[in-house]
């Protein structure tokens, strides 16, 4: 027996049922598309309007960044930022990390370490440089009266910052063996006591604390040794997330910061005076007057690619304390030029 005809009318209306269904969850998932669409545009908005917080330490490297906080420049360029102030870069760099803060000012040598150790930190510019401004220096009594003479010694420094690097290169530029050296990690708010009691013969230091020691412990020049010429970049890094989310904020920044460096460089002394006094350093600013090796400037220079890329290839002489580059990385491949160069072209000569 064949099966019974379906009414003409309940077919139509199936049909338009189907329709209607299918305009229903067709328009749900534009719903919820403009939805998505909406709440990323809202989020990447809310980024951009949150105060952008940078990392400084206390000495004057990263001034240009006081420069443009205590000068205006930053609001002049409609940009909020926020300044934490760490005793030392790898502090700075490790609440970054911890995306406690969006940009970190620290010297190269942690910089190094930390991409040795496959952080992926982005170099925004250079914000100072210079050179001959660390030494390691001797304690009183210590009976060190020539580099070859450390060995045996207990040497105080802060790992993980430059310096450890002057360090190393001071170990190879001296021809010193390094497993007879004894190394203890102090903050530098350490260093004058750890001489003071002989917890170690010597300290590697830089100015203006270098100066401020050896007038507690009426050290002279022999109780200083350097290695000639050792050059050393603070830098401006951050992560690639925060390039991604904040891209008109860094924009606004490096800005602000570029008219740092015109107005420090138009005005050294007045500059370095109130650099010093904002970082509680007060007086430094006579030292760093006189210094002709010490520039606040912005950059990402051929020069900076030389000293990074020997820096991940050299070896620390603390073993196992990081990871290591097991071939040779060209530094330039961790620089962000794109916003630098938009603003100064003349200052970004690795590219």
């Amino acid at each position: 027996m064949a099966p019974p005809c379906e009414p003409p009318g309940d077919s139509l209306n199936d049909s338009l049922m189907r329709s209607k269904w299918s305009i229903s969850i067709g328009a749900k998932v534009a719903l919820v598309f403009s939805a998505l669409f909406l709440s990323a545009v809202e989020a990447q908005s809310s980024v951009e309007t949150k105060p952008i917080r940078i990392g400084v330490i206390a000495v004057p490297a990263t001034g240009l960044i006081d420069l443009a906080k205590e000068k205006g420049f930053f609001a002049a360029e409609d940009v909020e930022v926020e300044l934490v102030r760490f005793s030392l870069g790898r502090l700075g760099i490790d609440a970054l990390i911890r995306k406690e803060i969006d940009l970190a000012g620290a010297y190269e040598g942690p910089v190094a370490r930390y991409i040795k150790a496959d952080f992926p930190l982005k170099i925004l510019t250079t914000l100072h440089l210079g050179s001959d401004d660390t030494v390691l220096l001797a304690g009183p009594g210590s009976g060190i009266k020539k580099p070859a003479d450390i060995e045996g010694k207990k040497i105080g420094f802060a790992y993980m910052t430059s310096s450890e690097t002057f360090f190393d290169t001071f170990i190879r530029r001296y021809g010193l063996n390094g497993a007879k050296i004894r190394t203890v990690d102090l903050r530098p708010q350490e260093y004058l006591e750890a001489l003071r009691t002989n917890r170690v013969s010597a300290i590697v230091v830089w100015n203006p604390e270098l100066q401020r020691i050896k007038k507690e412990l009426n050290l002279t020049e022999e109780s200083e040794f350097y290695v000639n010429s050792f050059s050393e970049h603070s830098l401006l890094v951050t992560l690639p997330e925060t390039v991604a989310q904040r891209k008109q904020q860094i924009q606004k920044v490096m800005q602000a910061l570029l008219k740092a460096e015109t107005f420090a460089k138009a005005s050294r002394k007045e500059s370095m005076s109130l650099i010093c006094t904002l970082i509680g350093l007060d007086p430094c600013a006579e030292i760093y007057a006189k210094r002709r090796h010490f520039d606040l400037q912005l950059g990402l220079t051929n020069f900076l690619t030389t000293n990074l890329n020997s820096q991940l290839l050299q070896p620390s002489s603390i073993a196992g304390r990081y990871g290591s580059v097991p071939h040779y990385i060209d530094a330039k491949t961790f620089f962000v030029p794109e916003f630098l160069q938009r603003i100064c072209q003349s200052c970004v000569t690795a590219f």
